[in-house]
């Protein structure tokens, strides 16, 4: 009888530890998972060398419009030739048709685009409206925060473009190597953050001028280009003015 309850309690003990061994294992991949989630992918360590020391093979086209993108970085700092290599390998030609969204609602951690031809609009949507908030023609990059938002966002940003515009799309998670790997990044970034907080600083400043007629001649001044090529309806909403208004001040400027 001694020997039936001892195999008996073993068997219960077994049972135990096997169960709480699975518990454990699944509690493991949950975490990973919520891991996984919570942080954003980088290219894999043991990928990234076979990269960054191989000279990208590419038709003549498209490397040449790749170089325009490190032209650019160059600008603002020397870029190692391991740091070229990985960004013409990881970076892709996108072309958006007239009024198709680069960035939608449910990019939750989104590319970024660095504009070869075309324009582009951020903006965002209050009820049927939409506002437009910046606007960007070639040579420059666009995109939103790489990092999730701190805070939830009732009116998430889009961007869309506004004629038929060709791109060289930066993934995410290469924004992410490139700042863990290069220093140069680092340097880069800071200036171009530097650049778009002093945009943004011009535009704060547009929109608060009191009289429209002001805000356009401000807009001629720094922007010349926008006046000329941005449609009617969304140049008007950057001013933060009805498209008649626009209408009626542009034919009654004089120059």
């Amino acid at each position: 009888m001694s020997s039936i309850i001892l195999r008996s309690l073993l068997n219960r003990f077994n049972a135990c530890v096997h169960n709480s061994a699975i518990c454990w294992i699944i509690n493991q991949k949950s975490y990973h998972r919520r891991q996984a989630y919570a942080q954003p992918q980088v290219l894999p360590a043991s990928f990234v060398p076979r990269i960054i020391n191989q000279t990208p093979v590419m038709n003549k086209q498209t490397l040449d419009e790749k170089r325009q993108l490190i032209r650019y970085f160059s600008e603002y700092c020397d870029v190692p030739i391991e740091m070229e290599n990985l960004i013409i390998k990881e970076t892709a030609i996108k072309h958006f048709k007239k009024r198709k969204h680069l960035i939608g609602p449910l990019d939750d951690l989104p590319d970024m685009y660095f504009i070869l031809s075309g324009a582009v609009r951020g903006f965002a949507k209050d009820d049927d409206e939409e506002v437009t908030t910046w606007l960007s023609t070639e040579g420059r990059i666009v995109g939103l925060t790489v990092y999730p938002k701190q805070f939830k966002e009732d009116k998430p940003q889009l961007i869309d473009a506004i004629e038929d515009t060709r791109t060289i799309q930066i993934p995410n998670a290469l924004i992410r190597t490139l700042f863990a790997l290069f220093p140069e990044m680092s340097i880069i970034g800071r200036k171009l953050l530097w650049l778009h907080y002093h945009e943004a600083e011009e535009r704060n400043l547009l929109i608060r001028l009191a009289k429209g007629e002001k805000r356009l001649k401000r807009l001629l001044e720094i922007q010349p280009d926008f006046y000329y090529r941005i449609p009617l309806k969304h140049l008007a909403s950057y001013l933060g003015m009805r498209t008649e208004t626009l209408s009626r001040l542009r034919t009654n400027l004089t120059f």
